[in-house]
């Protein structure tokens, strides 16, 4: 938590390509805080600006990554948003905490369990706080189901069904190759969300999967992906993530329990149905993730705000973002050995 309390804590955001750009809008909808400085290569200078414009954050400056230092030095900022692609990641989340900044980060914050464990010790050391961004958790319906799960109205959990499917991905050759494989990338949203909603971690996983675009599979890479896991309670659990499907953005979560099954299904664009002689239509379903966790991309940087100001503790703890960095790998190992791996 930090030190004191902060009206409108400055803040700076680095890194403005799509998700940067969402958490800017997010942040300005907010009015939680002042945008200091607006950070990406020189070539995205004239869009920032743009941004600043449509946005009147008459008072954020523009700057390029080689004024790092300076935007890290000013003593006025209480925070930094890091929306960077994630090879630089690791170096920029150490370089703030070490400046005494708080850090919100996008997912995943490294590539190796290791690097993720440093970056947490080293915001121990700083006695800062690092969020990273599992918007997942922040959706209404899911915080709802973990907490009945958590006051047990649902019993003794017997099993946890997550599917995730996207439309055609529109992921360049480029992205694929510096992502760190769709279990980093993507299925590490759904993999959190398994641990979380569980309340332990599991001790088994095995997983495989296949890849039916010739350009992932030329990355060496996949887009279909099962994922089970066994919990030592007993829990059985599985994810199911897939890009390409033809139909929308399809989130479904069942959580079975000895007292009750909780379902969290497809929202849609409106609550409309239609009866007619060729049968019941209803409306689309969501088609991406930006419309569908909306209110979770919201709500995780309030939270942010909140932890900054010293309101509260942020509730995406170290521990469990450095175990799913492990388990991604695990269940990556498994898919290319085609093996149980058993986790310590």
């Amino acid at each position: 938590m930090a030190e004191g309390k902060l009206l409108r804590p400055k803040v700076a955001v680095f890194g403005l390509g799509r998700i940067g750009t969402i958490h800017l809008r997010h942040i300005v909808q907010s009015c939680l805080y002042d945008v200091a400085y607006l950070i990406d290569v020189t070539a995205m200078h004239e869009k920032i600006r743009t941004m600043i414009n449509s946005y009147s954050l008459r008072d954020a400056v523009v700057c390029s990554p080689d004024e790092t230092d300076k935007v890290l030095s000013d003593s006025a900022l209480d925070a930094v948003i890091i929306c960077t692609t994630v090879q630089g990641r690791v170096d920029l989340i150490t370089r703030s905490l070490n400046a005494g900044k708080h850090v919100f980060a996008e997912k995943p914050l490294a590539l190796k369990e290791e690097d993720v464990a440093e970056c947490y010790k080293t915001a121990t050391r700083n006695n800062k706080t690092l969020q990273c961004g599992f918007n997942k958790r922040f959706d209404v319906g899911i915080k709802k189901l973990h907490d009945k799960i958590r006051c047990g109205d649902l019993g003794t959990l017997r099993s946890i069904k997550l599917s995730a499917r996207e439309l055609p991905s529109t992921c360049t050759k480029e992205y694929i190759l510096s992502s760190g494989g769709f279990l980093t990338d993507s299925v590490v949203h759904d993999l959190d969300l398994l641990v979380w909603l569980a309340g332990e971690r599991p001790n088994s996983v095995f997983a495989f999967g296949h890849a039916q675009s010739p350009m992932i599979k030329e990355c060496g890479d996949y887009d279909s992906v099962n994922v089970i896991l066994k919990f030592p309670s007993g829990l059985l659990a599985f994810v199911e993530n897939f890009r390409g499907v033809s139909y929308g953005y399809d989130q479904r979560y069942e959580v079975l329990g000895t007292n009750a099954c909780a379902v969290i299904e497809n929202p849609k664009e409106s609550q409309l149905n239609l009866w007619d002689e060729t049968g019941m239509h209803s409306d689309l379903m969501w088609q991406n993730a930006v419309t569908r966790y909306t209110e979770g991309l919201k709500k995780e940087i309030q939270h942010f705000a909140a932890v900054v100001k010293g309101e509260s503790n942020c509730i995406v703890k170290g521990e469990e973002v450095t175990f799913v960095s492990r388990l991604c790998s695990s269940a990556t190992e498994s898919l290319q050995r085609g093996q149980v791996i058993n986790l310590t």
